[in-house]
Formats: structure tokens, C-alpha cells, sequence
């Protein structure tokens, strides 16, 4: 009986200390940092995939792995509402055939990148700088909006 009390009482510490390390991972992610987050590698187009919004990191892929695999309505999902409107606007000409080639062939000019850094511009905004093969620097804008981090605009070619 006393080894049954034992196994519990460890299995509820152990439960406990899952808990609190997941929280406190969870909480560190939310907060945009203003060090420099270098991956050392670049993440290829291949391996990119939907990981949510709740570091502008993760917003970040999230966004390319719509483009990549065409999902305009992915894509918006990525996007604060007023670029998501900039760019509704702009797919209201476009097939939904033509938004899906579009989208994949903006990724495949991408082919991958890397984070160079995440500068802390409050907090609920950040500027992510990133590095392609391809492209070059970059700049994108993200906005926290409730508990999502969501691309504010274009990314523009950081000089």
C-alpha cells in the first residue's frame, strides 16, 4: 500500500513540474525578444509548416508554408486585418488556380531562410530580419493581436 502512495505521490510531483515547465516555456515564447536569434541554418522550403502564431517566429513559417502549398485562405490567416484586406483586394482578380501558382512560385523565389534577428519594437510588435539564399536581407513587421502574432506587411529588402 505504501509503495502504491509512493508511485502516486511521484507521478503527481512529476505532473506538476510538466505543468510549470510548460508554462513557463509558453510564457517565455509569447514575449518578442530584442536578442539576436540567429538559427545558423537556413530552414529550406521543404521542411516548412503550418506551427501556429504564437511567436512571430512561428507566424513566420506559418505564413510561408501557406504560400508554399498555395493556401491563399492560410495565408490571410497569417496576416493582421489590414494587410489581410490589402491583400483580399488584390486576390479579387485572381482564380483561385492563379492565387495558388502565385503563392507557390513567391515561395519557391524564397527557397529558405533564416532568422537573423528579432528587434523588440514594443510589446506587441517586432521586426524579424531574415537572410534567403536567394533574396537576401529582409524585413517583415509582426503584431501581436490578441494571443496571435500576425505579418503586418510585405517583407521588404533590408539594406
Amino acid at each position: 500500500m505504501k509503495r502504491i502512495s509512493l508511485l502516486g505521490i511521484g507521478a503527481g510531483i512529476l505532473l506538476v513540474a510538466g505543468i510549470i515547465f510548460v508554462v513557463h516555456h509558453r510564457a517565455q515564447s509569447l514575449v518578442p525578444s530584442n536578442s539576436s536569434v540567429s538559427t545558423n541554418q537556413f530552414l529550406p522550403r521543404e521542411s516548412w509548416a503550418f506551427v501556429g502564431y504564437a511567436t512571430p517566429e512561428a507566424a513566420l513559417e506559418s505564413g510561408y508554408w501557406a504560400e508554399n502549398t498555395g493556401d491563399f485562405q492560410g495565408l490571410l490567416n497569417s496576416l493582421t486585418p489590414e494587410y489581410r484586406a490589402q491583400i483580399e483586394k488584390h486576390g479579387e482578380a485572381q482564380s483561385e488556380s492563379e492565387k495558388e501558382a502565385n503563392m507557390q512560385k513567391e515561395a519557391a523565389q524564397v527557397a529558405a531562410y533564416q532568422i537573423v534577428s528579432n528587434e523588440a519594437v514594443s510589446a506587441d510588435e517586432c521586426i524579424l530580419h531574415i537572410r534567403s539564399p536567394r533574396l537576401g536581407k529582409g524585413k517583415v513587421t509582426l503584431k501581436k493581436i490578441a494571443n496571435d502574432w500576425k505579418w503586418e506587411g510585405d517583407i521588404k529588402a533590408d539594406k
